[in-house]
């Protein structure tokens, strides 16, 4: 909220509250040589605890209010500060033009190399990175990397006004590239040809390769405590009896560090370790298509064009969900690695966290179809106006997860206009 103004015109300070300051004063008390009630205890704590601190009543009743000066004391304009930068430098050289004359058309060339040079930072300040106060926590971000290329493009055709093509060109381009991270270097190529049967038809396929290295974010995102939704499947739940674990079904519960007698924590939520991932890898894709564009010349300003696609993706960038990691540990004794519990005392079996870094999450395949149609007319003195319909039917959707393979439910067809 909103509470005091600095005297700066619209500028507000924010109630923050500070944990250490909250914990002082809620701690023990003592009267001070003037009768009145003061935090701390014995003399270490107050000499420690600054003579400000005034005791909080977290107990007040419905009609009453906490002490001003104690909330005084508690809060403050104690916002987590960030600042931070992106940087991409740039050099590029292309080369455009004819290589020569077929008897289709013109031989077109580009090619070029390039070289970038990515930087980012969000630096966050000591209340963020050591959770000091009710604004949240956070870690630095920041990393670098750079990359190299190098590309080829030939847009070659092959005919032109014959009898059953009106024109068909073939294209084909390769790019070769260089991280400096651990995406290390790949070669990616695609192929397309266009094919114009006459002015109404056109067809079109193309076959292609995909390449994405993993972003400064997802790299080096600092890493730090956090929760997700879900529970503890080893925990017993509420005020429900204490379960025992059983040894094969919760063996990954056990093999973790939970009691085998059972335990309960009291959390609504998962606790996890999140961020991001320096050794991941790239992900990879390759793509098909193959489609129809038609103009009919008896129709004006009518056009319809419709392309199947077959995508298949490959080491993914994504996280898992902490809760499933949990169960495939018992389940199979995988991402038992990635769990870790308080082993000993009062607190045994209680999450410390559950690794949920970036990762890649193997495999995705989908298949489809996009179908869209456009109409153009105008109204006398009105305008001109544009009417389209899309329609997406979706064939297939699967991820494989570790081999662990997910179907979504049957395609459903989605329409707008």
């Amino acid at each position: 909220d909103l509470v005091r103004s600095r005297g700066l015109g619209d500028v507000y300070k924010r109630q923050v509250f500070n944990w250490a300051r909250v914990r002082e004063a809620v701690g023990p008390t003592h009267t001070n040589a003037e009768g009145e009630l003061r935090c701390g205890s014995g003399p270490d704590d107050i000499k420690f605890i600054q003579s400000t601190c005034i005791p909080l009543n977290v107990f007040v009743g419905p009609n009453e209010q906490a002490d001003p000066r104690a909330m005084a004391y508690v809060s403050g304009d104690w916002d987590n500060l960030r600042f931070g930068f992106t940087s991409v430098q740039t050099l590029t050289f292309d080369v455009t033009g004819t290589l020569m004359e077929l008897p289709a058309g013109d031989l077109s060339i580009a090619t070029g190399l390039s070289y970038m040079e990515q930087k980012g930072r969000m630096q966050t300040d000591s209340n963020a990175v050591h959770a000091m106060t009710t604004d949240g926590n956070g870690r630095p971000t920041g990393g670098k990397y750079h990359v190299e290329e190098v590309y080829v493009e030939l847009n070659i055709p092959v005919l032109s006004e014959h009898d059953f093509a009106k024109s068909l060109e073939l294209n084909v381009a390769s790019r070769y590239s260089n991280y400096s991270t651990g995406a290390g270097n790949t070669t990616n190529s695609k192929a397309s040809l266009v094919w114009a049967v006459n002015d109404d038809l056109t067809l079109r396929t193309t076959a292609s390769q995909a390449f994405r290295a993993a972003n400064i974010q997802e790299l080096f995102a600092g890493q730090l405590p956090s929760f997700a939704s879900g529970i503890d499947p080893c925990k017993t739940q509420g005020d429900e009896p204490l379960r025992a674990l059983d040894p094969v079904k919760d063996s990954g519960c056990i093999s973790t560090g939970a009691p085998a007698a059972g335990f309960r924590d009291g959390l609504d939520s998962i606790r996890i370790n999140a961020g991001g991932n320096p050794n991941l890898d790239p992900e990879t894709a390759t793509i098909q298509t193959v489609g129809f564009a038609l103009t009919p010349t008896a129709f004006e300003n009518f056009s319809i064009s419709a392309d199947y696609y077959d995508i298949k993706l490959e080491d993914t960038i994504s996280t898992f969900s902490p809760v499933r990691k949990i169960e495939l540990c018992n389940e199979t004794g995988a991402f038992c690695d990635d769990i870790n519990r308080y082993k000993s005392g009062p607190l045994q079996g209680v999450l410390l966290g559950v690794d949920n870094y970036n990762e890649n999450l193997n495999a995705s395949h989908y298949r489809g179809i996009d179908t869209e149609a456009n109409y153009q007319f105008e109204i006398d003195n009105i305008g001109s106006f544009t009417t389209q319909l899309s329609w997406h039917h979706g064939l297939k959707h699967e991820v494989s997860i570790l081999c662990l393979l997910y179907t979504s439910p049957s395609p459903r067809d989605r329409t707008r206009s």
